[in-house]
C-alpha cells in the first residue's frame, strides 16, 4: 500500500504542522474534581456523557468502587454502582451512556469476564440501579473465574447485552440519540484454554421501547477472524447518521507474549444510514461478521521501525468531517522511532493519505459541522485548526497536574459542537485526580 501527499482544500499534506500557542484563550470551566484510583486509567472507554444539561461521569474511586456522579442545576451528587472493582489498570475503567428516555447505562469492572452492566431504574436519576449483567462470583473483573461462577463464564452469555468474557466497552449515541455499544468478547467461550478463545469485536444497539440490547443485524459477533482480534473498536456518526468504525486487527493472544511484537493492522468500515450494510472507504461491500481478509489497511505496520515492543497500540479514535470523510487516529508504539500518534483520512480516487502527526501526541480528535478540527492531548492542551488550515493553535487548559489521559464527552460534542473533557492523571499512585472541564471558544 502506498501513501500520498497532495492538496486538500487548499493545503499541502506534506510537512509536519507547526504548533502555535494562541493568545486568544478560551473560557475554561472546571466543572468538578474527584479522587479516583489509579486503575481508572484507560484509553478505550466513554466515561462521560451530557443529557438535558446534566453531566454524568463514571469512575473507579479511591476505595476501588465503581462510582457515578451527576451534575444537575450546578450541584454534584454521587452514587456507588459496584462496591468491588478488581484492580486492573487499562481494563477496569467504566463507560457510561444515556438512552433517549434518559436511563443511564454503566458497564465496567471487566477483563475477559461476564458483563458487569447496570442501568438506572429511573430516567436521569442515579440513586437506584438494577444489575443486568451476569454473575461473575467474587472474582469479577479478572480474567480468571472463581470456582463458584466458572460455568457462567464459559457460556455464550446471559446478560442483557449479548456476549460474554467482555473487555473494552464503549458507548456512543447516533445522531438520533439511539445508544450503541462496542466491546471485545469471546468467540469460543467454552474453551478452557484462554488463548484459544478467538476474541472478537462485538457491536450492539439499544431499543428503548422493549428496553433490550440486540446485536447489529443479529450477527454474532460483528467482527471475527481466526488469526486476529478486532480490538480498540471506536465509532462515530456523520451528518447522514452513517456509522464509521475504526479498530486494530491484533494477532490472537499467545502465552509467550509474541502477539505483542507481531505486526498488527489498523482498519476502518462504514455503514449505510440504517446501519444494516457495511463497506470499506473505497465502497467495497463488507459481509458480517467482518474478517481480516475483507479489510483495508490504513497504515501498514511495515512502515514502522521493527522493534521488540510491537507496532500499533490497541486503541483507535476517529472523527468525521462535514462531508463524511473519516479521520482516524492511530497510535504507533513509542519504540517505533520517527513515527508518533498520527491521523489519516481517505480521499476518493487517491486512498488513505500519509499519516499526519497529531499535535503534542494527542490521542483524541473531533471535527465540528464547520470543519473545525479539535485535538486533545494530555497536558491538558487543546489544539485547533480548520480542515483548510495547516498549523494547529494550542491552548493550555491545565498543565499543573502532570500528564493526563483525556476523553471528550462525545455526546455533548455531537449535539452542541462544544467541548467537555474528562481528564484523569496518568500516575502509578493509589489516588489520582479526575478533572472535568468545559472549554468554550468564541464563535
Amino acid at each position: 500500500m502506498k501513501f500520498f501527499s497532495f492538496f486538500i482544500q487548499g493545503i499541502v499534506l506534506l510537512f509536519a504542522p507547526l504548533y502555535l500557542f494562541s493568545q486568544e484563550d478560551p473560557i475554561v470551566i472546571l466543572e468538578g474534581e474527584f479522587t479516583a484510583h489509579e486503575v481508572n486509567r484507560a484509553y478505550f472507554n466513554s466515561p462521560i456523557a451530557t443529557y438535558n444539561d446534566a453531566i454524568y461521569v463514571a469512575f473507579v474511586n479511591a476505595d476501588l468502587q465503581l462510582e457515578v456522579a451527576q451534575k444537575k442545576d450546578g450541584m454534584w451528587q454521587t452514587a456507588i454502582v459496584d462496591s468491588a472493582v478488581y484492580p486492573s489498570t487499562w481494563h477496569s475503567a467504566a463507560s457510561i451512556g444515556i438512552d433517549r428516555q434518559g436511563y443511564i447505562h454503566v458497564a465496567g469492572n471487566m477483563h475477559s469476564s461476564p458483563w458487569q452492566y447496570h442501568r438506572s431504574t429511573l430516567p436521569e436519576d442515579i440513586t437506584n440501579w438494577e444489575f443486568l449483567g451476569q454473575d461473575a462470583g467474587e472474582n469479577k473483573g479478572h480474567t480468571i473465574p472463581a470456582t463458584d461462577a466458572k460455568e457462567s463464564w464459559l457460556s455464550d452469555g446471559t446478560a442483557a447485552i449479548p456476549g460474554n468474557q467482555i473487555t473494552y466497552p464503549f458507548f456512543r449515541n447516533d445522531r438520533n440519540g439511539q445508544l450503541y455499544i462496542a466491546y471485545r468478547e469471546c468467540f469460543y467461550c467454552d474453551r478452557s484454554d484462554y488463548y484459544s478463545r478467538e476474541w472478537s469485536g462485538g457491536l450492539a444497539v439499544y431499543d428503548e421501547q422493549s428496553q433490550t440490547w440486540t446485536r447489529i443485524e443479529d450477527v454474532r459477533p460483528w467482527a471475527h477472524d481466526t488469526a486476529y482480534v478486532a480490538i480498540g473498536l471506536h465509532f462515530a456518526f456523520d451528518a447522514r447518521n452513517r456509522m464509521h468504525l475504526s479498530w486494530i486487527w491484533y494477532p490472537h493472544y499467545k502465552k509467550d507474549g509474541s502477539h505483542d511484537t507481531t505486526p498488527n493492522f489498523p482498519t476502518y468500515a462504514r455503514s449505510d444510514e440504517n446501519h444494516s450494510t457495511y463497506q470499506r472507504a473505497d465502497l467495497q461491500a463488507l459481509n458480517l461478521p467482518l474478517d481480516f481478509s475483507q479489510s483495508d489497511t490504513l497504515w501498514p505496520p511495515f512502515d514502522l521501525k521493527e522493534n521488540n515492543k510491537g507496532y500499533f497500540e490497541r486503541y483507535t479514535d476517529l472523527a468525521i468531517a462535514p462531508n463524511g470523510s473519516p479521520y482516524v487516529v492511530l497510535m504507533p508504539k513509542s519504540a517505533s522511532e520517527g513515527r508518533k500518534r498520527s491521523y489519516t483520512t481517505y480521499v476518493p480516487g487517491i486512498g488513505w493519505i500519509e499519516p499526519q502527526p497529531m499535535p503534542w501526541a494527542a490521542t483524541r480528535l473531533l471535527i465540528d459541522g464547520n470543519g473545525m478540527m479539535t485535538a486533545i492531548s494530555g497536558g491538558v492542551r487543546i489544539h485547533r485548526k480548520k480542515l483548510s488550515e495547516h498549523d494547529w493553535k494550542t491552548y493550555k487548559i491545565d498543565v499543573t497536574n502532570g500528564g493526563c489521559l483525556v476523553t471528550p464527552d462525545y455526546r455533548y460534542f455531537d449535539e452542541t459542537g462544544k467541548l467537555r473533557v474528562y481528564a484523569v492523571q496518568n500516575k502509578e499512585t493509589k489516588q489520582v485526580k479526575l478533572l472535568i472541564y468545559t472549554v468554550e471558544f468564541e464563535e
